[in-house]
């Protein structure tokens, strides 16, 4: 930890980046640079961040420790789609209408394995499905769709925070000047080798969101906010309503910043299988729907 930089915000916020036991709650917001182990797939987040402890391909360069914003949240929503399953159908009932539809597949097939100009010249492009439609219509008799809204993909994780940091002082000042510009540049590719010749660009940086709670516990709803990338940053000057400019202190800061961070998961949410010990309610759940 002694190459990590560590950033408070309010200075006096009482909180430690080795999550320590608190009477407040507050948020770390932790930077690494991407390394190629952190390519994987899928990674367990419980375990790659307990006790937030660095993992090997995690070098930690600056720490934001501060308040916890009220748009923090969990929100997971996977993706879910509608397929059609094979419709199966019993021969003896229908039997028409089911050797039609095999019939002309047969020759839709063949139509569709010359060009497209040929099939078009002979009418048979579409022959198969307009002769099945024509056969519902005649018999009354529908093919059953048998749609299904199945799981189709995990989703990832997205969270928004918005920050007030006030320049009570010029320490203040300088020290949240410093946490925007970390933000900023922490968020941007940079150009592999340093070289203007070379078409390349290494990735950003990687963040862990980790919430501790006043009892020195990990706020369970949002340990999955692990290897989180930064997908976009503002930073806007505080203004005031009855100013139309943006006013500056006279050592030229200016009075404070917006800071608005919008993260996204790298890694897709994944039920857990790890072992959780420091919440016994999280434990308990995990227990109950393994």
């Amino acid at each position: 930890m002694s190459d990590t930089r560590i950033f408070k915000y309010p200075l006096d916020i009482d909180a430690d980046e080795n999550i320590k036991q608190t009477n407040s709650a507050y948020m770390i917001i932790s930077a690494f640079p991407y390394d190629k182990s952190t390519s994987i797939i899928q990674k367990n987040n419980f375990a790659e961040t307990e006790n937030n402890k660095a993992t090997p391909n995690k070098t930690y360069k600056f720490h934001f420790i501060t308040y916890v914003p009220k748009e923090l949240q969990y929100s997971n929503a996977p993706s879910y789609k509608d397929l059609q399953a094979l419709a199966l159908a019993d021969p003896t009932n229908n039997f028409g209408k089911i050797f039609m539809e095999v019939g002309f597949g047969i020759v839709d097939t063949l139509a569709s394995a010359v060009s497209k100009g040929f099939s078009e010249g002979l009418g048979i492009k579409d022959y198969y499905k307009t002769t099945k439609d024509t056969a519902s219509i005649l018999t009354g008799v529908w093919e059953d769709p048998r749609m299904v809204n199945v799981f189709q993909a995990p989703a990832n994780v997205n969270q928004t925070f918005s920050f007030t940091l006030m320049n009570h002082n010029e320490t203040l000042a300088k020290s949240n000047k410093t946490i925007a510009l970390c933000f900023k540049y922490s968020a941007q590719p940079h150009r592999v080798l340093d070289s203007k010749k070379l078409p390349f660009l290494g990735s950003p940086f990687l963040y862990d969101i980790t919430v501790v709670t006043p009892a020195g516990l990990r706020e369970s709803m949002v340990r999955e906010y692990s290897f989180m990338n930064l997908k976009s940053v503002n930073v806007k000057p505080l203004t005031h309503d009855n100013r139309l400019d943006v006013p500056y202190y006279s050592d030229g800061n200016v009075i404070g910043y917006e800071l608005k961070l919008d993260f996204s998961s790298m890694h897709p949410v994944i039920r857990p299988n790890a072992n959780v010990t420091d919440d016994k309610e999280l434990q308990d759940a995990l227990d109950i729907i393994k």
